[in-house]
């Protein structure tokens, strides 16, 4: 199968405006342990719209006889039964989007790349700390690879108050949920509500957020944890809702986003204090998250 990839990204490489192709995803980084569908991205120095581009590049005259008829539509491939996956960036977009986490510091740039689901910088930052580089014909895949070697601390303070700051909002959405009652409405602040504490706990622990696949499994083994995180997780999201049970996993989730935002404090520095807790208890219209336990 790798084979194939590699005629595709052969195929690109002779296109003048592609400069770079790279295997993101778990093909890249975790072969052997995750058997998946495979995900490229191609980088150009044209911009155009994404599908324009990928229609460009794969109906190109280049492109060899074994790949034609391959295509499907919205870079989507399916190679030998197995799904292929091609996006197309425009270079100095993923270098501003790039700019904005690494000199910036700031927890929501203005992209949301279609493959992460949310607006999740750090997805991309993993994204392209881990990919497997095709080709790089300007060595810029190499330099932000090591460019996002070290985690930016400005950029995780400032994500730890955004994203807690938006788990205030979940949880408003929660208690809405109870009160109306209203269980869709309860269950997708909930999966909102953990999506944000995951992002967090990768931030505190100076990882950038993979995206949902695997990502609370992918907690496993870092040192700073709630106690029990993945399991409180895990039951929240599994637990049966019920205008019965929401009072309780409210609480529940009031406790945990509680748990976490103390992990945070726990990292020490001035700044890093004053961001969190402003996102903690900013903005008259969401109810202060104070730091002592909770009984309701």
């Amino acid at each position: 199968m790798f084979e194939t990839i590699r005629l595709i990204a052969d195929h690109f490489a002779q296109l003048p405006r592609v400069r770079a192709a790279a295997i993101i995803g778990s093909q890249a980084s975790m072969p052997d342990q995750h058997p998946s569908d495979w995900d490229m991205w191609v980088f150009c120095r044209q911009p155009r719209p994404r599908e324009e581009t990928i229609d460009a590049l794969w109906s190109g005259h280049l492109c060899p006889p074994l790949l034609r008829g391959m295509y499907i539509r919205r870079g989507r491939l399916r190679v030998s039964g197995t799904p292929v996956a091609c996006d197309v960036w425009e270079i100095e977009k993923a270098r501003r989007c790039l700019d904005q986490v690494l000199l910036d510091a700031d927890p929501h740039p203005d992209f949301a790349p279609s493959f992460a689901g949310a607006d999740c910088p750090e997805v991309m930052c993993h994204d392209i700390q881990t990919c497997q580089i095709l080709y790089d014909h300007e060595g810029f895949l190499e330099q932000w690879k090591d460019q996002l070697a070290t985690y930016p601390q400005p950029f995780r303070a400032a994500l730890l108050g955004g994203v807690l700051f938006e788990a205030r909002y979940r949880l408003k959405d929660l208690r809405r949920g109870c009160e109306l009652p209203d269980v869709p409405l309860f269950h997708t602040g909930l999966s909102q509500l953990c999506l944000c504490l995951l992002r967090m706990i990768y931030a505190i622990n100076e990882r950038y957020f993979p995206g949902l696949k695997r990502s609370l499994a992918g907690t496993s083994g870092m040192s700073r944890l709630p106690t029990l995180f993945a399991s409180r997780i895990d039951q929240l999201l599994s637990a049966s809702l019920s205008p019965d049970r929401s009072s309780s996993l409210l609480a529940d989730a009031r406790q945990l986003t509680v748990d976490v935002a103390m992990q945070s404090l726990e990292l020490g520095g001035d700044v890093r204090r004053i961001v969190i807790e402003k996102g903690l208890n900013d903005w008259p219209d969401l109810d202060p998250l104070s730091l002592a336990p909770h009984h309701p």
